[in-house]
């Protein structure tokens, strides 16, 4: 194989190592590319898997024989602005970047005088100078960049960056706008960035700051559980975990978000924390999510078991008490003859005062199965079915051996109207052996869907 096409080949090589992200492996083909090719493109590349690999210091030894010659080179000027943010010189990384940025001008006039089109790899370089500004903290310069260059862009990361820049200074809306906008083959994950920028907007989510790098799915593989809290440090682990929840709610699957939720909050320090407040305060958050952040706040220690917590439920402040109910197991005499009232009062058609007997059991925090299923089944009378299904739901967990439960909780999503839970819980009372009377009342649940 000839010089020429042994350099192309390895460059190839490298560049694709490289974009995979196996960095040394990168490494060393750009090695073997420096030996025979003296080129600053070599010589960069080689400075790239070395940053990568978490040595700024190193690539810019590499860089130095680039940065002292007098060509336009924004790849390096750019690369030794990252690195020299890293190493804490903001001074000298200030003006490698202002280098680079005036390096890729002078080559795009060049060109143009030439009457030549602007070269594809020169139009890249505008991605690492973009990423350079982000990380020496000029969001607005990343958006000025952005739009003046916009006529270069080849790459989908130019957009990306710009709802990155948007997210730090604020800007929601148009954050969401331009990650909307990137989305196509292989970089879907943005649409999780657009959905957490969308909560910011309505004050769900308080802003932290996202780093100006596309999100690596593979880095996530080598954490363990109890590297979590330091995962949640990171602002595009937040904006995944946080986008894949909250995509379960926009799917109407509130109850699996809550329990989701409870790890990005507890997780999250300070910030899982402003999380949860966020929640709580946030208009348009169903109460299963609020409750969910609540007792984490209490697991956590910021709040006692009992103490009210100030929240927004449909609009309204309300304050959310939490406590962990005391379970009556067996037969209860005092509260049999409790059910026994309140059902008589429902026989009699006082269906308010019958609940009003009831009602008192949650204020104490005492579960009674028997009491709780025949208030649930009087709250589903005056179609207060929020309240009917917590105790329901509570009931289920609880009493798991008890299809009568899960009859009932179909009947309320029936009356709700949401065909899907009502089949999932017909589905569930399949595995059980049902007495007659419970399998007739299935029978006709299903006849109701069918």
């Amino acid at each position: 194989m000839d010089t020429t096409r042994r350099i192309q080949s390895l460059r190839a090589e490298g560049l694709r190592r490289l974009n995979r992200g196996e960095f040394e492996r990168a490494e060393k083909v750009f090695k073997k590319l420096v030996r025979i090719d003296s080129s600053p493109i070599s010589r960069n590349n080689l400075a790239m898997s070395r940053f990568q690999q978490g040595d700024p210091a190193g690539a810019l030894r590499i860089l130095k024989s680039n940065l002292e010659a007098g060509a336009p080179n924004p790849f390096a000027h750019a690369l030794a602005a990252q690195a020299l943010a890293v190493l804490g010189q903001g001074k000298d990384a200030e003006e490698h970047l202002n280098r680079a940025v005036s390096d890729f001008e002078i080559g795009v006039r060049i060109m143009m005088s030439e009457g030549l089109p602007i070269a594809e790899p020169w139009c890249e370089y505008t991605v690492l100078i973009e990423r350079a500004a982000g990380d020496l903290g000029h969001h607005h310069l990343v958006l000025d960049l952005y739009h003046k260059w916009k006529e270069y862009h080849v790459n989908p990361e130019n957009q990306f960056l710009a709802g990155v820049a948007s997210f730090n200074l604020g800007q929601f809306s148009k954050a969401v706008f331009f990650w909307k906008g990137s989305v196509q083959p292989g970089w879907e994950f943005v649409s999780l960035y657009a959905i957490v920028a969308e909560a910011a907007e309505l004050g769900i989510v308080k802003r932290f700051p996202v780093e100006y790098r596309v999100p690596d799915m593979r880095a996530i593989r080598g954490y363990e559980i109890n590297d979590l809290g330091e995962l949640a440090q990171k602002g595009w682990f937040r904006m995944l975990a946080l986008g894949i929840v909250f995509g379960d709610v926009d799917a109407g699957e509130e109850r699996p978000f809550a329990d989701k939720i409870k790890s990005v909050i507890r997780y999250g320090g300070d910030w899982g924390q402003d999380l949860a407040r966020g929640i709580l305060l946030a208009d348009g958050v169903g109460k299963e999510l609020k409750m969910a952040a609540a007792e984490v706040l209490i697991n956590l220690g910021i709040y006692e078991e009992g103490e009210p917590i100030k929240a927004i439920l449909n609009g309204k402040k309300v304050r959310l008490v939490i406590q962990t109910p005391r379970i009556i197991e067996g037969r209860d005499e005092a509260l049999e003859e409790l059910v026994g009232k309140a059902r008589s009062l429902r026989d009699a058609g006082k269906i308010d005062e019958a609940i009003e007997e009831l009602q008192p059991l949650i204020a104490e925090a005492i579960c009674y199965p028997p009491a709780m299923l025949t208030l649930a089944n009087l709250l589903r009378m005056k179609d207060r079915l929020d309240e009917a299904e917590d105790l329901l739901t509570m009931l289920v967990d609880i009493t798991p051996d008890q299809p009568v439960v899960l009859l009932n909780l179909a009947g309320l999503y029936l009356q709700r109207g949401d065909i899907d839970r009502v089949k999932q819980c017909v589905e569930q009372l399949e595995c059980y052996e049902l007495t007659d009377e419970i399998n007739d009342m299935s029978r006709l649940i299903k006849k109701q869907i069918d």
